[in-house]
């Protein structure tokens, strides 16, 4: 547990069943979150891992404003991708900048 509990639990593991039941069926984010152009914002093909994480950071640049995306993978990877305006806020080009090995998954 990353912080202290209530009620003197020593883990959310300890917790009783209907309140776990009570927050599975209560998600903080009921409805999906789609994208601004309705399209994926980045796919990867022909890859041996999944995204599982994905953090985003607005960076300020001497032209503006852009979203840099850490995207990390089942893998032990973290793709660190960017947003490109090619014209528009609206249509944009994602452009992978780098591709790190964070940890070593066993195969």
């Amino acid at each position: 547990c990353p912080s202290k509990t209530f009620d003197g639990f020593e883990s959310t593991k300890d917790f009783p069943d209907d309140v776990i039941t009570f927050a599975r069926s209560h998600p903080a984010m009921y409805n999906p979150v789609f994208p601004i152009n309705n399209r994926p914002i980045i796919i990867k093909t022909d890859v041996d891992y999944q995204f599982t994480q994905i953090v985003v950071d607005k960076v300020e640049a001497e032209d503006g404003q852009y979203d840099v995306m850490f995207i990390g993978t089942d893998m032990g990877t973290v793709l660190k991708v960017v947003s490109i305006p090619r014209g528009t806020w609206h249509d944009l080009e994602e452009v992978l900048l780098e591709e790190m090995t964070v940890f070593r998954v066993g195969l």
